[in-house]
């Protein structure tokens, strides 16, 4: 492993070990040359690999072989800022573009960047110095199919800021050499747009019974007892989570069974709780989720 490698793949640990590992295990990608652009220090690349057919060879030149920077710098400028502080760009390459659009959002917004060519950007990270990149606060990188828990937890920090606007840019190489991956990542983007939006606007709605809720109950905080108490307190032991559904009538007899309860944690959402207790069944934990006043039902009359 080279050093600069190893740099670059240091600092990208740093923020998804996992991303990291991944490419640490990945061969690079083959049919690249190298060379530097005609300003004499970038390095630049070229990539020969099979067309769609299989039956030929194309070349993609991943940056200019000219200007690769003032390339970059021109892609940046394409993007509107002040209607869009989420960009989401499809395509590494080799990140000069990436590096002239952090610039842009530095402190402004997030930019998104997702590359579904491991091996590629492995190459790239060999040749390319991209620690500032890997490390910068505004810079989320996504590599290959990322699941969508993964995708979720990665952007969840930055949900103020895709909820007010995204704007989608692809590196042209990478559209090219890679439609099916790019539109596939617009398409689980798009609803992961949809599902910020949504929690932000439940949010919005909720927050004037959250501070009532919150104000109301605080001598009960104060004094009560603490949550820390139950740590641990079913350590070891199996648990059922009962919901409300159609598997509930056809199972329930079997939590009512003698000694179940001594054996297994029962858990139960609050809109069975009544359910349970008419058949018998003394749950252990009761989860409260929906804090309206329609839910003060669930608990009115409990023997």
């Amino acid at each position: 492993m080279s050093d600069l490698l190893d740099r670059n793949l240091q600092a990208l640990g740093r923020v998804d070990e996992a991303a990291a590992d991944r490419l640490r295990e990945t061969e690079p990608a083959i049919g690249l040359t190298w060379e530097t652009a005609r300003d004499g220090e970038t390095p630049v690349a070229t990539l020969e690999e099979p067309d769609e057919s299989g039956n030929a060879n194309r070349k993609i030149t991943l940056a200019s072989r000219f200007r690769p920077l003032d390339e970059a710098t021109k892609f940046a400028e394409s993007a509107d800022l002040q209607a869009h502080p989420a960009l989401v760009l499809i395509g590494f390459g080799l990140g000069y573009h990436v590096r002239a659009l952090a610039k842009r959002i530095s402190g402004r917004g997030v930019l998104v960047v997702h590359e579904p060519d491991p091996a590629l950007l492995r190459a790239a990270l060999e040749h390319v110095d991209c620690t500032d990149l890997l490390l910068h606060p505004s810079v989320v990188l996504l590599v290959g199919e990322a699941e969508d828990t993964e995708l979720t937890r990665r952007l969840e920090p930055w949900t103020a800021y895709i909820t007010q606007g995204v704007e989608y840019l692809t590196h042209p190489p990478t559209r090219r050499r890679l439609p099916d991956a790019v539109r596939q990542f617009m398409d689980r983007f798009a609803k992961l747009v949809a599902f910020c939006r949504t929690n932000m606007a439940t949010t919005l709605v909720h927050a004037p019974v959250t501070c009532h809720n919150l104000t109301h109950n605080l001598p009960a905080y104060a004094a009560g007892s603490a949550i820390n108490e139950l740590n641990g307190a079913a350590a070891g032991r199996p648990a059922v989570v009962v919901a409300a559904g159609p598997s509930l009538a056809r199972n329930v007899h079997h939590l009512a069974q003698p000694g179940v309860r001594d054996r297994v944690v029962i858990i139960a959402v609050q809109t069975v709780l009544k359910p349970l207790l008419d058949r018998g069944v003394r749950p252990h934990f009761v989860t409260a989720l929906d804090y309206h006043e329609i839910s003060t039902r669930f608990y009115e009359d409990l023997p």
